[in-house]
C-alpha cells in the first residue's frame, strides 16, 4: 500500500499500476492463517502505508476495487508497523518546517512592504 486515507488507500501492483480500494463495514481484514487455522482479524485502522497486502473485491461506477476481503502476512505487518513509527514523526517534522517557512515568507513579504512604504515617504517628503 502506498497512499491511505479515511475509507481508502492506493495499492500499486507488480507492473506499478495504482488501484484505488474502498473499505467498508463488510470488509474481511485478516492475516493470512495456515492450512487448519483462519488468520487473525485486525481493525481497518491497522492498515498502514507500506503493508503488503492482497485485495479481493469488485470494481464499482467511480473505478474504485470495494475490497471484500484484504489478507497480509504477519510479519510484513510487523514491518509496516515499524516503517511507520520511523517515517511518520519524520513526515510531521517537515510539514511542521514548511509551515514555519509559509510564516516567516509572510513576514518577510510584510516587511519589505513596510520599507517600500517609509522608502517611499522619504522621497516624497
Amino acid at each position: 500500500m502506498i497512499d491511505r486515507n479515511a475509507d481508502t488507500f492506493t495499492i500499486r501492483d507488480r507492473t506499478r499500476t495504482d488501484y484505488q480500494v474502498r473499505l467498508t463495514d463488510d470488509t474481511s481484514i485478516k492475516s493470512k492463517g495456515g492450512f487448519w487455522h483462519g488468520g487473525k482479524k485486525y481493525p481497518v485502522t491497522d492498515i498502514l502505508r507500506g503493508l503488503i497486502v492482497e485485495v479481493e473485491g469488485r470494481g464499482d461506477a467511480q473505478g474504485e476495487l470495494v475490497a471484500d476481503k484484504i489478507r497480509f502476512r504477519e510479519s510484513d505487518m510487523r514491518a509496516s508497523v515499524t516503517s511507520e513509527a520511523r517515517v511518520r514523526p519524520v513526515e510531521e517534522n517537515q510539514e511542521k518546517i514548511a509551515n514555519q517557512m509559509d510564516e516567516l515568507y509572510a513576514i518577510a513579504q510584510e516587511a519589505r512592504q513596510q520599507v517600500a512604504a517609509v522608502n517611499e515617504r522619504v522621497y516624497c517628503a
